[in-house]
């Protein structure tokens, strides 16, 4: 689950950065989704992964301002929820799922 859980936001916020690639709406779909299923799915991603979806969404921030307040929302919601115990035993992570 928490391959995929990364995964979901590694690939919504890449999608969301490409400048080009997507409309404003499709955007939107995309971000509204993943600011509604953060609540959810925050509490089963590893904190070191965590830094990384806020690091990426940060940076989105800047550029995307239009959704500043779902991005902050993800941002807020992945700081406040700490890891379940279960989540912090992971596996390497074989597949580069990140990209800086």
């Amino acid at each position: 689950m928490q391959s995929e859980m990364l995964k979901y936001y590694a690939g919504g916020l890449m999608w969301m950065d490409l400048p080009d690639c997507l409309t404003d709406q499709s955007k939107l779909k995309i971000i509204t989704m993943l600011a509604k299923s953060v609540e959810n799915y925050a509490k089963y991603i590893p904190e070191s992964e965590k830094a990384k979806i806020i690091e990426n969404a940060e940076n989105l921030m800047t550029k995307q301002h239009q959704f500043k307040s779902q991005l902050s929302h993800i941002i807020e919601v992945m700081k406040k929820n700490e890891c379940e115990t279960l989540c912090q035993i992971t596996p390497p992570n074989e597949n580069n799922i990140y990209i800086n």
